[in-house]
């Protein structure tokens, strides 16, 4: 990644939504887009916005402008959310949001065989018919 951040391929910012509230975030988020012709964008994670504002209504609308805008300008985006519970069901928030996203990936620990596996499984993905399979994966070196 160093190399990455170094060519200017690659770009890590904090912005607080605690400290600047989501709308002044939101503004500050589509200038910097703008500024530095952002092609993907990614908020890690959204579940910090979320446990920062007091009406969940207004979250939610803050997220589906960001996600509508970012879309219209054809920028690639992530949102991530953590799950709090390591074992629950794939879960994506408490304010049910999953209506802004075309596709939906959960990640997860599962227990098997007396082991603890890492599983990847697909929610949503708008528009086409895609495997509702879990499946473990695993995260090396290579």
């Amino acid at each position: 990644m160093d190399r990455y951040l170094k060519d200017g391929l690659l770009d890590i910012r904090f912005i607080s939504p605690i400290e600047l509230g989501v709308d002044k975030h939101a503004f500050k988020i589509m200038d910097m887009i703008e500024k530095d012709r952002v092609e993907r964008f990614v908020i890690d994670s959204i579940s910090s916005f979320e446990s920062s504002v007091s009406d969940i209504q207004k979250y939610k609308d803050y997220l589906w402008a960001i996600a509508q805008e970012l879309k219209r300008r054809h920028i690639t985006t992530i949102f991530t959310v953590l799950n709090e519970d390591l074992f629950s069901p794939l879960v994506i928030t408490k304010a049910q949001i999953s209506f802004i996203a075309d596709n939906i990936i959960g990640l997860r620990y599962v227990e098997s065989e007396s082991n603890i596996k890492k599983a990847l499984g697909i929610l949503k993905a708008r528009g086409i018919n895609h495997s509702r399979d879990l499946r473990e994966y695993e995260i090396t070196p290579n």
